[in-house]
């Protein structure tokens, strides 16, 4: 996942590699649900993406998360926290927090369905 380096405030400072690497573990995820419920590989052109800003990522994140809170609801029924808002301007780290919250809903998500699918069937 992310390999912080550290600053005078001994903080990890996640930069946009990091992001990136966070949601291409997101995506490893997907396919695996996918691969579960047995849908289809996504045939789909990738979308290239050049210059977003930290904003403009940072609500395409939290999208993601609305969406795998819902995904993890409906397999799971419990809810996670929705990230906060940042008050300041939006930083690469605010966006590997709302990405690293969706993660978490859908482990949550593939856990159970995993689970479900490893139970035997009742007589």
């Amino acid at each position: 996942m992310c390999t912080p380096l550290l600053a005078a405030t001994s903080e990890p400072v996640i930069e946009a590699a990091d992001v990136l690497v966070d949601v291409e573990t997101v995506r490893q995820e997907l396919g695996a649900i996918r691969f579960v419920i047995g849908r289809p590989t996504n045939q789909q052109p990738e979308i290239a993406v050049h210059g977003a800003a930290p904003p403009e990522v940072y609500f395409q994140a939290l999208t993601l998360y609305r969406k795998a809170e819902r995904l993890c609801f409906e397999h799971t029924r419990t809810h996670g926290t929705m990230p906060v808002l940042p008050s300041g301007d939006i930083r690469p780290s605010d966006v590997y927090q709302v990405d690293d919250a969706a993660l978490e809903r859908i482990r949550a998500s593939k856990k159970s369905r995993y689970s479900r699918h490893s139970r035997p069937a009742r007589a």
